[in-house]
């Protein structure tokens, strides 16, 4: 079809009239199509049926294994076996993990509010004593990001992304002698919308962003939303930066992201986040305000389901994913 620019008055009319028809066909037919990004159809939450009945399957049905009763208060940082899955999902271990509630989107804006207004060490580093403080956002990104980076006031600076991650060298230009500059986002694994994995290089290099910023409270946050989300097994791989981290004395400025959402059902999965003891400490303590604790009984249910079929699991929305990508980009 020729550019509208270049068709006479007369073939304009005639095309109108025609897309007209089309639209006319189209509303006859009554389509109800849900086009809402991210959304599991109905046949991928029918995978995880069986959250409803794991629970009752068991000899003791409320207690975790080390005795303590789901359905009561208490275990802010979430119950072992909840906390166990996490470490799984994100390549750490459990004891770096909290488990808490269904959105790990809360968790990030919790991190952000506490980095901002308080500070995640438990000393005088807090992002508002920076007249005007800047997150780094790689573009194309998340828009979730940029909404929550935008709500608590902060500047975001864009970085540019290739096959391997963002741009390292811009990254360590606008960190190296700004101290306003307090932290970068970051999607390791099919990073939207490109679908990129970082590579081994990149994630070492986020590891020790730290040291290398000239903030002493730069935080590097870790959306590890895909974490085993592959169409193909195995997955491609990523380095463990938490593990990564031990090396550059950074664990306690990595907030890893993780949650069941696209693994089981995205409006009641379990959410997890993992960093270093102090940053965990801060973050506990204002848990502690907000709640006597988490919905234990949905940790639990989601342990027992997934903690010896998890790849299994995802395996099962592949096979109904892929064909669905197939017909996209064929």
């Amino acid at each position: 079809m020729s550019a509208y620019s270049a068709m006479d008055t007369q073939a304009l009319k005639k095309l109108h009239a025609k897309l007209l028809e089309d639209l006319k066909d189209h509303q006859r037919n009554q389509l109800s199509l849900d086009l809402s990004r991210g959304k599991p159809a109905a046949d991928q939450l029918d995978l995880s049926q069986g959250l409803n009945d794991v629970i009752n399957k068991t000899n003791s049905p409320y207690l975790t294994r080390n005795g303590s009763d789901v359905r009561n208060y208490g275990v802010l940082e979430g119950i072992e076996e909840a906390r166990a899955l996490g470490a799984m999902i994100m390549d750490c271990s459990s004891e770096q993990v909290i488990c808490w509630n269904n959105s790990s989107l809360t968790l990030m804006n919790i991190v952000i509010d506490i980095a901002y207004g308080l500070g995640l060490w438990g000393d005088h580093r807090k992002w508002s004593t920076n007249s005007r403080p800047k997150m780094l956002t790689p573009v194309p990104g998340y828009d979730r990001h940029f909404t929550l980076t935008e709500r608590v006031g902060l500047a975001m600076v864009n970085v540019s992304m290739d096959d391997n991650g963002p741009n390292m060298e811009e990254i360590r230009a606008l960190v190296a002698n700004d101290s306003s500059v307090k932290g970068i986002w970051c999607i390791p694994r099919f990073s939207n919308p490109t679908g990129c994995t970082y590579s081994t290089a990149c994630v070492e290099f986020m590891a020790e962003l730290p040291n290398i910023a000239a903030a002493d409270d730069f935080v590097v946050l870790w959306d590890n939303a895909y974490a085993m989300h592959g169409l193909t097994f195995p997955m491609e791989s990523l380095s463990p930066i938490l593990q990564i981290a031990k090396k550059y004395k950074t664990v306690d400025h990595i907030v890893s992201f993780a949650s069941t959402s696209k693994i089981t059902y995205p409006g009641a999965g379990i959410a997890f986040m993992a960093s270093g003891p102090t940053l965990l400490k801060e973050v506990t303590k204002y848990l502690s305000t907000l709640s006597i604790g988490p919905d234990k009984l949905n940790q639990l249910r989601h342990a027992l389901f997934l903690e010896d079929r998890l790849e299994e699991h995802m395996k099962e929305h592949a096979l109904l994913l892929k064909p669905k990508f197939e017909l996209v980009t064929n």
